[in-house]
This record gives structure tokens, sequence and C-alpha cells, in this order.
């Protein structure tokens, strides 16, 4: 996965942040927008990505004006080892998800004009309840080199 530098806020679809180090951590529900891109770094690692849109949702202007469309922000997600394989598995576009992890927000520039990207290095992922059930599966024979771990225990 790419290093990254600096962190950000999020906006109001943002359910929980905390500063943990240099890194803002937390947790965005919202709905896959993308395919998952499922690819391996040089080394063999698994990393997804994929994009998720984030609705502030619709607010109630009057009765004039009625509802109208709140925001939208948009992340990038990366999730590398078993996350990144098992989010592959399970998610597809438009579906209702939670995100947890580091959030990165910086500024590029796009035709002349600053432009602001957010990423979130996720280290869960999960669908949102709310809106479905599901039925959980657990992987029944992890690869220790996806999981990172031998017999239970932390390789690291």
């Amino acid at each position: 996965m790419r290093k990254r530098n600096g962190s950000g806020a999020g906006g109001s679809a943002v359910a929980g942040a905390a500063a943990v180090g240099s890194a803002t951590v937390l947790t965005v529900v919202g709905r896959a927008a993308t395919p998952v891109q499922l690819s391996e770094t040089g080394e063999g690692v698994p990393v997804a990505r994929f994009r998720l849109a984030a609705s502030t949702g619709r607010a109630w202007e009057g009765p004039r004006t009625g509802r109208t469309g709140g925001h939208t922000s948009f992340y990038t997600v990366w999730a590398a080892r078993s996350l990144a394989a098992n989010v592959a598995t399970s998610v597809t576009t438009g579906e209702p998800l939670l995100v947890h992890g580091a959030l990165t927000v910086r500024e590029e520039w796009c035709d002349g004009r600053p432009r602001l990207s957010a990423e979130i290095e996720a280290t869960a992922v999960g669908h949102d309840l709310t809106h479905g059930t599901a039925v959980f599966r657990p992987v029944s024979d992890a690869d220790p080199a996806l999981t990172g771990r031998i017999g239970g225990r932390s390789t690291c």
C-alpha cells in the first residue's frame, strides 16, 4: 500500500473519529460506489481498493422547499492482506457498509486547481445491518501469509 502523510477531518457521515498519533481514526457509514479492485503488491500481499459514498442525508428545509438532497463525500478505501481478500469476495457496488480505519486527506493539483482527496486505510469493513441481514462465514483455512499469524500468534 502507498505511504500516506497527513490527516484530516471527515464530514457528518462520520460516526466517530479519534486522533491516534498523526492519524485520524474514524468510522464512516456509506455505500460501495465502485467495484472492489483486488491486486497484489510486489511482495505478493493482496491489496483491495474501492470508493465509498457517504451522504449526509436529506434535510427538511421548510414547506416551500421541502426536502433537499444532502452532500455526498467520496472516500477511496484501501485494505490489505486477509481484509483485502474478504472485502473482494464480500462487497459489491451499492451495498451499505461501515468502514473503520485511518483517514488521510491530501491536496493535489488537477488542471492548475487544488483538489482534495480522502483515503481510508481500513482495519475493518462490514455491512450496515440497518439495511438488511447478513450471514457470517469465517475463513476456515486462513493463509498465514494473509493474516500475519502463525498458530494464532502474531508474526510481528
